[in-house]
């Protein structure tokens, strides 16, 4: 009997030590789960911020900053219905557009559906900067991607005859939408009815261009007529 009593004695000591130990292990499981969370919720936060910084509003519109290979650029998209089908345009700008202040003047940048529009560039000079090539095709594309036709002309009547290309102006073409792209003392916008005129210096024809797309964009918002 004496043996069985000092037996369970024995047993109880032994319980009454495991029992912190359990505690203890209890204690360091919660904090496991404590760190691990924190370190999840900074991740977490940390991506929400580094995705805000990428996201940002200019002129009413809302451009995400993203990376493709080494360019940057400035992504804008929406979307508009025509004859029962959905349509989305993305609009890719490699100039900030919070920070492109090149001055338009005038009654705001429309196109008219039924209307024919004209793109209409002199190419002398402005043929040899680095980036025209990207900015008549992003104006095309204006175009293009509304489901709009557009005419190429040229300003030059020499090379509208040495290379079959159609001259057409403002002062040509009174009940067209024309757009002018030419070289100038300054790079700036003016529109005047139909007739939009992009005057490029130090070769910023990309920043005039994409300036007169994101201007044509945010007047079309108020513009139902227009694209």
């Amino acid at each position: 009997m004496k043996k069985e009593k000092n037996k369970d004695k024995i047993m109880k000591e032994k319980k009454q030590e495991e029992k912190p130990k359990k505690k203890d292990g209890n204690r360091e499981i919660i904090w496991v789960l404590v760190v691990m969370g924190v370190l999840i919720l900074s991740i977490v936060v940390t991506y929400s911020l580094i995705q805000s910084m990428k996201t940002f509003s200019s002129d009413g519109l809302t451009f995400t900053k993203e990376k493709h290979g080494n360019i940057i650029f400035y992504h804008y998209y929406y979307s508009f219905e025509k004859a029962g089908q959905v349509y989305t345009n993305n609009v890719y700008l490699r100039n900030d557009p919070r920070e492109n202040e090149v001055p338009i003047t005038g009654n705001g940048i429309f196109f008219y559906q039924g209307k024919a529009n004209y793109l209409s560039i002199n190419s002398t000079n402005l043929g040899e900067c680095p980036d025209a090539s990207i900015a008549v095709s992003e104006l095309t594309k204006l175009f293009t991607n509304n489901l709009m036709e557009v005419r190429p002309a040229t300003l030059d009547k020499t090379e509208a005859q040495e290379k079959d290309i159609r001259y057409a102006s403002c002062a040509t073409e009174k009940d067209s939408v024309v757009v002018e792209v030419f070289e100038g003392e300054e790079t700036k916008i003016t529109s005047n009815g139909y007739c939009y005129k992009i005057e490029v210096a130090n070769c910023e024809i990309l920043k005039a261009t994409e300036k007169f797309i994101v201007q044509s964009i945010v007047d079309a918002k108020i513009a139902p007529k227009t694209i």
